[in-house]
């Protein structure tokens, strides 16, 4: 499933090497998530925890959170998004 054009461009691989140590990464879709963990572990960022968008939605709910990165292929609903918005504010460096 091809989210948006430029798959394969090394946007995912930068996002996952410029990420804060610890963060949460959202990958683009339950699909991908076996991918990008397989891909953060090669880049040597196995300190990353990688999740599905739908941890957006209550997931960082009780938890203090280094960094949190969104696959920039993510396609997020309006929901995701509220959670999102939610969900920075966990954030603690």
């Amino acid at each position: 499933m091809e989210i948006d054009g430029d798959r394969g461009t090394g946007r995912t691989t930068a996002q996952i090497r410029s990420a804060p140590h610890g963060a949460i990464f959202v990958c683009c879709h339950s699909a991908a998530k076996d991918y990008t963990r397989r891909l953060a572990k090669d880049l040597g960022r196995d300190d990353l925890t990688i999740v599905e968008p739908s941890w957006l939605d209550h997931g960082w709910m009780g938890k203090v959170i280094s960094g949190l990165v969104v696959d920039h292929a993510c396609q997020l609903n309006e929901n995701l998004r509220c959670g999102l918005l939610q969900a920075q504010t966990r954030i603690r460096p």
